[in-house]
């Protein structure tokens, strides 16, 4: 078990948020019962050092500690980049998602604070506070702990990072450098490696066509999403209820779309078109089980709000611009 610490105040007394990444032995796996296919399931089986993610147990991410568990991690990770990349040029998919900053990475694009969000609800609020207010009173340093294997190191953001202070002049240089430190700098060295054996099959640059959703679909396809369980397993915050008009008129526009963009909204609204294997009871949030859940404009909380549209063409148009677009209803009012 591989678990990070970071200290974080986000109110004038102490809270605490931990960031804990389990690694498992869950290998990345290829669907499907032809010879292709169970060549690049079988051969994959060997490779076990991705973790999950804590946002839910059904996203991957890479164990940032995986080179102490194997000494020769660097070249696994290598090989399941070709196997990746193999997958890829014919056409088969991954059987398993990973999360929004690993396809950022391999596109090399910046990886956002929104990024954060589905990754870690609670980080990310953290983070969202800091910038919002005056850090001085936290007694924040440009550092981070980590806890390897029981023992506790701090890590410079910056140098010497551990002895300045973070302050509003900063914060956004500490922020910038906490996203880096959670998903580049710890794993920059298995990243590579993945890379190097995927473009051994595929370019790179051939990649740059594609955005961070599309290149998930390209990796892991569509599931078969099941409006009736979506819609059964869904709850309503504010205003909204089952019979709202504005609820009706988002399921009859959701059962119009096709399974693409389908994906694409749970996509934008959880950060991954994955569905969990029992169907959508088992959608998990920062703190366990959580529903699906819609929200009337104006609420608090950090989902997006699905303002109240007043016709059934308005909403549907509305909502496809911004799923394509892959940006809050803010953009499209």
């Amino acid at each position: 078990t591989t678990t990070t610490t970071t200290t974080t105040t986000t109110t004038t007394t102490t809270t605490t948020t931990t960031t804990t990444t389990t690694t498992t032995t869950r290998a990345i796996g290829f669907p499907g019962s032809n010879p292709a296919s169970t060549y690049f399931g079988s051969s994959n089986r060997i490779v076990s050092l991705a973790s999950t993610n804590l946002n839910d147990n059904y996203t991957l991410q890479i164990n940032p500690l995986s080179g102490m568990a194997n000494e020769e991690h660097l070249k696994y990770f290598k090989f399941i980049g070709r196997v990746v990349g193999m997958a890829v040029y014919h056409g088969k998919l991954v059987d398993g998602f990973f999360i929004r900053p690993f396809y950022k990475m391999m596109l090399g694009k910046t990886i956002s604070l929104k990024d954060m969000e589905a990754v870690d609800s609670e980080y990310y609020r953290s983070l969202k506070y800091i910038l919002k207010e005056d850090p001085i009173s936290l007694d924040l340093t440009m550092s981070v702990e980590e806890e390897h294997f029981g023992e506790t190191v701090e890590v410079d953001l910056i140098k010497d990072g551990r002895n300045i202070r973070v302050t509003n002049s900063n914060k956004t240089q500490y922020i910038e450098r906490i996203i880096n430190w959670r998903f580049v700098s710890r794993v920059e060295k298995q990243m590579c490696a993945f890379l190097e054996g995927f473009s051994d099959l595929i370019p790179l640059e051939a990649l740059q066509i594609f955005d961070a959703n599309e290149l998930e679909l390209l990796m892991c396809g569509l599931q078969d999403i099941s409006v009736t369980d979506w819609k059964a397993n869904t709850l309503y915050k504010g205003e909204y209820h089952a019979n709202h008009p504005v609820i009706v008129n988002l399921w009859k526009a959701i059962y119009t779309f096709t399974n693409e963009l389908r994906s694409r909204l749970l996509q934008f609204v959880t950060g991954t078109s994955r569905v969990p294997m029992n169907g959508f009871s088992e959608l998990w949030g920062s703190s366990g089980p959580q529903k699906f859940t819609v929200e009337c404009w104006g609420s608090v909380d950090q989902l997006p709000h699905l303002p109240a549209y007043p016709t059934f063409e308005e909403l549907r148009c509305k909502l496809i611009i911004a799923i394509e677009n892959a940006e809050g209803f803010e953009g499209v009012d």
